[in-house]
């Protein structure tokens, strides 16, 4: 485990590196601040939740966890100033949330920083996307995650909305209209994927074996070879409105969530080709991305109820599935070593998350977030679940806070 005086030094040099770059807030009254504090927590030196959704596949799966089974309490929970719509970021020193840097041991602030969307950390360095209100100067930035020394930036195209990105090996992919690829130590351009039919790709690609996965505006998923850049095929768009599903890739398919309608299901695809290997319907909407073990797939779905249901990840046949009649829609989950987490939206005072038997879907606990309000509007979202170590880090549209079993 990190020793005191050890993290000390990589928050304290963190703040100096990174204080006071951010632009103002529009919530010029309010500082983003730690709000409650029962206890430090210590992750041991390699306890990580690195990228949005965990790795470069996007499984949402952290199979090192240690999960709590028998109900959580606060250890800490810091409160943003506005409302994010990003997951944390978790390493044992700091954590990350948009331009947020958060001590993880005491839930303090360590300071902030330029970036638009939660940054993806690899090898002590995190990549970032900044861009101005305008959005006339968007760049893809690395950063010394100890110094705070920006490392390499690099420009891309005006005008549009940047995601986390993703890194895998050497290489950062980013979708910004197009899909870039770039070197990790230096920035440099490796290649840039543009669709054939000039539609913009967006969200986050899932990498694995070769292969970036990544959806365009038109609901078309793209498989795309990582050392090239070429594209090599293209499926049937999978939806006609809404938000474009998240690809996860594990168990050598590919996992996709399409939704409309009120009708959902789960699709798993060979890579060689985009076909279909199985399809599993759901009689709701399902929320990408999906949480992938080597042995199921965990949906979480909602619309008159919340749902989440088990698949097995190789023929597609449903293993359990968990209805929770008071919350009508589950949209995040995560998976552990032994739980599955379901974060809700739109509850009656709350936004509940949920620890489930992965083997039985049986609840193991339930644990209530509070809701936010903004002015003249309330929140009460569970954006993202990162289980890490034996703790849990619960991000809502406001807050943060990090769950430790209970005493």
């Amino acid at each position: 485990m990190p020793s005191s005086s050890r993290r000390k030094f990589l928050v304290a040099t963190a703040v100096t590196g990174i204080s006071g770059i951010a632009g103002c807030s529009r919530f010029q009254s309010c500082s983003p601040q730690r709000t409650q504090h029962e206890t430090d927590i210590d992750l041991s030196e390699e306890a990580q939740w690195p990228a949005q959704y965990y790795d470069a596949a996007n499984t949402c799966y952290n199979p090192s966890a240690r999960d709590p089974t028998e109900g959580v309490q606060v250890a800490w929970r810091y409160t943003l100033c506005g409302p994010s719509d990003d997951g944390t970021i978790v390493t044992p020193e700091t954590s990350y949330l948009q331009n947020q840097v958060i001590d993880t041991q005491t839930g303090e602030s360590a300071g902030e920083w330029e970036s638009d969307s939660t940054p993806s950390i690899s090898d002590g360095a995190a990549y970032y996307p900044v861009n101005d209100s305008d959005m006339d100067n968007p760049q893809l930035r690395a950063r010394d995650s100890t110094t705070g020394e920006t490392l390499w930036t690099a420009d891309l195209p005006r005008g549009v909305s940047l995601p986390s990105p993703t890194i895998e090996g050497e290489t950062v992919y980013i979708a910004a209209d197009d899909l870039y690829a770039m070197n990790r130590e230096t920035g440099e351009e490796r290649w840039r994927f543009e669709t054939p039919s000039e539609t913009e790709l967006t969200g986050i690609p899932a990498v694995r074996e070769g292969t970036a996965y990544i959806f365009g505006e038109d609901y078309t998923l793209y498989a795309v070879d990582t050392e090239t850049g070429d594209e090599q095929w293209q499926g049937t768009p999978v939806q006609s409105k809404g938000s474009s599903p998240i690809p996860s890739v594990a168990n050598g398919l590919v996992y996709i969530a399409p939704s409309e309608d009120k009708m959902g299901e789960v699709r798993a695809l060979n890579p060689t080709d985009g076909s279909i290997a199985w399809r599993h319907e759901i009689d709701s909407w399902v929320f990408s991305p999906l949480a992938v073990t080597e042995q199921s797939v965990f949906a979480v779905c909602g619309g008159d109820r919340g749902l989440v249901t088990a698949i097995d990840a190789e023929t597609g046949e449903r293993q359990w599935q968990q209805s929770f009649e008071d919350v009508p829609r589950l949209v995040t989950v995560a998976v552990g070593s032994e739980n599955v987490y379901a974060g809700s939206m739109w509850a009656s005072d709350d936004a509940p998350v949920y620890a489930l038997d992965q083997a039985t879907g049986e609840q193991r606990w339930q644990f209530n977030t509070r809701p936010r309000d903004f002015g003249d509007y309330r929140q009460m979202i569970v954006n993202g679940i990162a289980a890490v170590d034996e703790y849990v880090f619960v991000t809502t549209s406001g807050e943060v806070y990090a769950l430790q079993e209970q005493s």
